[in-house]
């Protein structure tokens, strides 16, 4: 992380895109700046994870002969194997393909739940990783059960398959035979055996099965990735190593060192830079993952539970909007392990529309749409401070940008009261962002370079 505590400004006076928003990441942190995040303690209470999941293909590609085309033409046969793409034929019985594949989705949904995307990989907190790690084990257990059946039944499996093809053979010879007599010159039994034989080469051996398949996960230190410069990393090491950066003189050092030394600390020297602006970056992708992953979750359900009220037209609250809020309870939890308030806050308020009766709930539906309609409105603001983009919601009238005026009588209904100090640095922070957007909307779908042209004459107009 940089050490500069003061937002960083642009040449026209206004503060820079980049400390604004993380002053915003700062914000939801309680931290009063950026560099004051207690990261290396956010880093300790979690793991990064890399699961890995293989195995062979249980399939092939179809060719020409199989849906009973030939092309007799080495040339045209050339151009059409590159240029035509066909589909596959399946190797294995349905219900086993089927059967891998949920394992395997299962397998990475269970991640992606609990885990948060940075630019270090899954990092899945302790809050949420015994969960975590039973569902994998779960999955793995089923995925190598699974491997075990197709082996030992291999012979078995392998005469379903081609019993299925038998069929197909049989009835891509009978349409050649109609529409194209003279290209057969065999017998029905003998194209259905060579088309077979053909299936039949190409099923993964026992042996091959049990070499590809492979279901594991690896649990990596977060400081791991991050190198020495990570590890090392300090607020205070920041102010010397910019003190070193701003002091590194070339003319002192070819002073000191000659040729080929001086060249190779010069060398040294920048890549200590780029290292430390690698760790800069990794860092600051954990923890803006960190804070808008939980507001995109409670934003689109929030967004989906609206739009399901809007159609339903206040008949009732439905049953799967309850199991949806319920969902988010329990994923939004396991992940908060940092003590986001502002998401406890929500989250409490979801929580009593989910332990309402169901004519609790339909008593109280103006105010369960006026609470969801808050949340909605807040998250959707916080994500565009943090230059996220989340899915628009004008069908149920959310607005693309919130005023000013509206995060505050939402946040008021939610009782998310920040401090003087934050609420002044937080509406600082939006009121210079949604400035910055609608400039930016002035210019309509033109290029960025013509939007970057068009900056200088304008300001001087201005001036």
């Amino acid at each position: 992380m940089t050490n500069n505590n003061q937002p960083l400004q642009s040449e026209q006076g206004g503060s820079h895109p980049e400390s604004q928003r993380r002053q915003t990441i700062a914000t939801l942190f309680g931290a009063r700046s950026f560099e004051l995040i207690d990261w290396r303690r956010l880093l300790q209470d979690g793991v990064l994870v890399r699961l890995h999941i293989r195995r062979c293909r249980f399939s092939t590609r179809l060719v020409l002969e199989d849906i009973g085309v030939r092309v007799e033409d080495e040339t045209v046969r050339e151009k059409l194997s590159r240029w035509l793409v066909l589909g596959e034929k399946r190797l294995l019985p349905i219900a086993y393909m089927k059967a891998l594949a949920r394992i395997e989705s299962g397998a990475r949904h269970a991640l992606k739940e609990r885990s948060f995307r940075t630019e270090l990989g899954a990092f899945v907190p302790s809050s949420a990783y015994v969960a975590w790690r039973d569902a994998t084990e779960s999955l793995k257990v089923q995925y190598d059960a699974l491997r075990d059946d197709i082996v030992a039944n291999h012979r078995i499996l392998t005469r379903q398959v081609l019993a299925e093809y038998e069929v197909i053979a049989a009835d891509t010879y009978r349409r050649l035979r109609g529409t194209h007599p003279e290209l057969i010159t065999e017998t029905q039994e003998r194209f259905v055996a060579t088309y077979c034989n053909r299936i039949s080469a190409q099923i993964p051996s026992p042996e091959h099965i049990r070499e590809t398949f492979d279901f594991r996960y690896v649990l990596i230190d977060s400081f791991s990735q991050l190198g020495p410069t990570g590890v090392n990393h300090d607020v205070s090491d920041d102010h010397e190593r910019e003190d070193d950066g701003d002091s590194f003189s070339v003319d002192l050092a070819r002073s000191q060192a000659q040729g080929r030394e001086w060249q190779r600390s010069v060398l040294e020297h920048d890549l200590r830079m780029h290292a430390q602006e690698r760790v800069d970056s990794a860092l600051d992708s954990f923890l803006s993952s960190v804070v808008s992953q939980l507001r995109h979750l409670t934003y689109t359900v929030a967004c989906d539970v609206l739009a399901t009220l809007q159609r339903r037209s206040g008949e009732s609250f439905a049953y799967q909007s309850v199991r949806q809020l319920d969902n988010l309870l329990t994923q939004v939890r396991a992940l908060n392990f940092y003590g986001d308030a502002e998401i406890d806050r929500i989250m409490d308020q979801i929580q009593e529309i989910v332990e309402e009766t169901p004519a609790e709930r339909q008593y109280s539906l103006a105010d369960i749409e006026r609470t969801l309609r808050a949340i909605a409105t807040v998250t959707r603001s916080t994500l565009l401070d943090l230059e996220e983009e989340p899915r628009l919601a004008r069908e149920i009238a959310i607005p693309d940008v919130p005023t000013e005026t509206a995060v505050r009588q939402a946040r008021a209904e939610l009782g998310l009261e920040l401090d003087a100090t934050q609420f002044t640095l937080a509406a600082q922070v939006r009121a210079e962002t949604r400035a910055r957007r609608a400039e930016i909307g002035e210019y309509g779908m033109q290029s960025l370079w013509s939007t970057i042209e068009d900056e200088t004459p304008r300001t001087h107009r201005t001036a």
